[in-house]
């Protein structure tokens, strides 16, 4: 098993990104609360909608992962292509990367370069785990690369209850499944951009709180320049995310995702 790699931290935080296409179907909702200026189903949508692309979202993450350790400061290139498709190499001042790292049809690959080793196994939090100091526990990779790209994990329950409020001057929408808080999601209603992502446990306690800040347009596509995530109640987010050069690309096809082991390396399983 590798030894968790302290410097790569912020690759989970923000395994990052290269948004992609996917659509997203929103499930049948059986209730609606009170009328807003538009239904909470027609809100929902709206925010579906201005989150698919045909493309892959490719950046500079300037990543700091605040730990028990202290603060990390790391940069990465980053490719995220939706549902699940993820590119991440990280930077160092000079030389090659120190990790690159690939998922694609749920598959981790990792290639740590300085020391001659290629990882293989499922994109799971435990094989995940290995590498980062923090943990992302209860998040799936799909759910992880629709939050580097600034929408909301998608909604799989397919019975939900939607239930609109106000919250600090933003549109609030509640997303519960047979009484369960699944995500509440903050909403700018001048511009109808995503700018804050609750995600609850089976206990209805928040598990993560996600916010997206300043956003740039980029190809009709609202994407955040900065993303914070925090963990339960703590106010101080963990991991901040900084995005530069930002693009979407359209080239990028199923092999930018699948790093394959350079020859003479060891291959490492880890299922």
């Amino acid at each position: 098993m590798p030894k968790r790699l302290s410097t790569l931290f912020f690759i989970l935080s923000l395994v990052f990104i290269f948004p992609g296409c996917a659509t997203l179907k929103t499930p049948t909702v059986n209730h609606i609360a009170k009328q807003t200026f538009l239904p909470p189903q027609e809100i929902l949508e709206k925010i579906d909608r201005n989150h698919q692309s045909p493309g892959a979202l490719k950046a500079i993450a300037h990543i700091e992962a605040n730990t028990l350790q202290g603060r990390y400061p790391l940069k990465a290139a980053v490719m995220v292509k939706r549902p699940s498709s993820l590119r991440l190499e990280v930077l160092p001042l000079i030389g090659p990367p120190e990790l690159i790292l690939s998922v694609h049809e749920n598959v981790l690959k990792v290639f740590l370069p300085q020391k001659g080793e290629f990882y293989i196994g499922q994109a799971l939090g435990k094989n995940l785990g290995h590498f980062f100091p923090f943990s992302m526990e209860g998040l799936l990779i799909e759910d992880i690369t629709s939050l580097l790209f600034g929408a909301h994990p998608e909604i799989k329950e397919k019975s939900l209850t939607l239930k609109d409020s106000s919250e600090d001057g933003f549109y609030r929408l509640d997303i519960l499944s047979e009484q369960r808080k699944i995500q509440s999601l903050l909403i700018d209603s001048e511009n109808s951009k995503l700018v804050r992502v609750n995600l609850f446990d089976n206990n209805n306690s928040l598990r993560y709180s996600i916010r997206f800040l300043g956003h740039t347009m980029i190809e009709n596509l609202a994407i955040p320049e900065k993303i914070t995530f925090t963990s339960g109640d703590d106010a101080n987010p963990y991991i901040i995310i900084r995005y530069s050069d930002t693009q979407i690309a359209t080239e990028a096809d199923a092999g930018s995702f699948d790093l394959q082991p350079p020859p003479k390396v060891t291959t490492i399983y880890l299922d």
